[in-house]
């Protein structure tokens, strides 16, 4: 467990461990996925180590399952960590983004997804199979922008139901 000084109980004496090691990144689930299929917010309970293993740059990682542990390539994460609803927060006011221009673009998805939902039907009723691919994957694109809207909203406290 991290304290305020970002020290951690759980890896080395020092309070150095991997969970504060700037080369461990957390993994998410994503829609698409096969394996750890889920809302990008959600977990994978899996962390992957970036640090550089060798000289070619090969940009890859090492996978783990446990968010603790400590090796001789550690090296401090002096990031200041705020939870994902904080750092939306901060941003949407950075940018002067409120509520209601967050509901305005999911109406406008809204109709676009409505829009595409009947060129679907008409596609397939015409048996137009490559205009009915290209409008499914745009339909599908808009579902995930809805999702991902909807998602802040969360984030910001509304109650979807």
């Amino acid at each position: 467990m991290k304290a305020k000084d970002n020290k951690c109980d759980k890896g080395w004496h020092s309070g150095e461990c991997c969970c504060n090691c700037k080369n461990q990144i957390e993994l998410f689930k994503h829609p698409w996925n096969k394996i750890n299929k889920g809302a990008c917010s959600d977990t994978t309970n899996m962390y992957v180590c970036i640090v550089q293993h060798d000289c070619d740059k090969t940009n890859t990682g090492v996978i783990f399952e446990k968010q603790h542990g400590m090796c001789e390539m550690h090296c401090p994460n002096q990031r200041l960590e705020i939870g994902s609803e904080d750092a939306l927060e901060r941003v949407l006011y950075l940018y002067n983004v409120g509520r209601s221009f967050i509901h305005e673009l999911i109406k406008k998805e809204e109709t676009l997804k409505a829009k595409l939902s009947e060129n679907l039907d008409l596609y397939k009723s015409k048996n137009l199979m490559n205009d009915y691919d290209k409008t499914f994957s745009q339909w599908n694109k808009c579902n995930l922008v809805l999702w991902d809207l909807k998602d802040i909203l969360c984030r910001m406290g509304e109650d979807l139901d």
